[in-house]
């Protein structure tokens, strides 16, 4: 599937974008879309797409190793962002978060397989 079609998939799946959502490290997976997505995940039913302001994630797609800074379990438009531990000090801020139908998401995907 190309990184249109992952993003559209995912965009298909997306409630109306948030200011903030909650975070906790443990149990969080990340999926790099494309250059300016990313899938954030915590566990099988809560998602979240992230816009990203470049150049991050074109920067680190080799290993996805990502950082996520947070304020109190709190990430939030504007005020976080994501790093690379490849490129330390690089940070780019979170533009939009959307919340995404992971039970309708997981279906779809399972059904188009």
């Amino acid at each position: 599937m190309s990184e249109a079609e992952r993003l559209d998939l995912y965009q298909a799946y997306a409630g109306a974008p948030v200011s903030s959502m909650p975070y906790r490290g443990a149990g969080t997976g990340f999926e790099i879309i494309d250059d300016e997505h990313l899938l954030l995940t915590q566990g099988a039913s809560r998602g979240w797409l992230l816009q990203v302001a470049p150049p991050c994630l074109s920067q680190d797609r080799a290993t996805a190793m990502l950082l996520v800074t947070s304020h109190i379990g709190q990430i939030n438009v504007g005020l976080d962002a994501v790093g690379s531990r490849s490129y330390p000090g690089m940070r780019c801020r979170i533009t939009r978060i959307w919340p995404l139908d992971m039970k309708a998401l997981r279906a779809a995907q399972k059904n188009a397989a």
